[in-house]
This record gives structure tokens, C-alpha cells and sequence, in this order.
């Protein structure tokens, strides 16, 4: 065994633990499912000068921040389409069917286009959210749904 290899090697392990080195230039593919392909992704296209090792403590601290925050968003996403749903039901029942004029299957048509736009507008909405400070599109996004909603009287 080389020294290169054996100094790879000694970055991965800690205590008997083993911990995958972001700096390590390994050709070995890693064994650890997606956060370890990542990472030797990041570790062959950035120039990083040191190692980091992320132990399983600061792991495990990361990924509650992480669920924290995508969970928020998860949970009020589907709460909006929940309301959405129940929105469109109780709308028929109010009559939206008689007041627009609905035959046979143009209810169905009627959600389902409604279903069909919020599929449609989730690919640029994310692409706007990645390339955009989150809190001024967001505030625009709402704003902007504010003055519609509020002039359709």
C-alpha cells in the first residue's frame, strides 16, 4: 500500500469510526449511498486545500436543522393544496357549477386544470427560489397574489 493511499485511508477513519473526508481525493467510488457521492463530488471539483470531517454528532445536528426548516415548508405546502382541494369541493356545492355554466365532465376538466397549473408553476418557482433571496421573492409572491385576489371583488 502507497502512502497516498494509507494517508487517505488514515482521514477516513477517527476512533475506530469510520468518517468520509470531503478533501480526500479517493478514486475510489464511496460506499455510503448519496451524501458520500456528493461529497466526493464537491471533494473532485472544488480546490479544497484542507480536509474536512464531518463526525456523526455534528451529522446528526445538521440534519435536524436541516428537517426543521424543509419540514416547515412540506407541511405548509400541503396544507395550501389541502385548502385548495377543499376549496374547489365546497365551491361545488355553493353552485360554481350553475354559476359558470359546467356540464358533464367540465368539473372534473375544471380541477384538474387547477392541479395541472400548480404542477406546471412548481419548476419555475423552484428555479426562482434557488436563484432568488428567498424572503424578497416570497414577499413578492404574496403581494402579488394579494392584489389579485383583492381586485377580483
Amino acid at each position: 500500500m502507497s502512502d497516498r493511499q494509507k494517508t487517505i485511508e488514515d482521514d477516513h477513519f477517527e476512533d475506530g469510526k469510520e468518517l468520509y473526508s470531503v478533501g480526500s481525493t479517493s478514486t475510489e467510488a464511496p460506499s455510503r449511498g448519496i451524501d458520500a457521492e456528493v461529497a466526493e463530488f464537491f471533494a473532485q471539483t472544488s480546490p479544497v486545500t484542507e480536509t474536512a470531517v464531518i463526525d456523526d454528532a455534528t451529522n446528526v445536528r445538521l440534519r435536524w436543522m436541516i428537517h426543521k426548516r424543509v419540514l416547515v415548508v412540506m407541511v405548509m405546502t400541503y396544507f395550501a393544496q389541502t385548502l385548495d382541494k377543499g376549496t374547489i369541493n365546497f365551491a361545488s356545492i355553493m353552485g360554481i357549477r350553475e354559476d359558470a355554466h359546467l356540464v358533464g365532465q367540465q368539473y372534473a376538466w375544471l380541477t384538474t386544470c387547477v392541479y395541472i397549473a400548480i404542477l406546471i408553476w412548481e419548476f419555475p418557482t423552484n428555479r426562482l427560489i434557488q436563484r432568488l433571496p428567498i424572503a424578497k421573492y416570497l414577499a413578492i409572491k404574496y403581494m402579488t397574489n394579494v392584489f389579485y385576489f383583492s381586485s377580483q371583488g
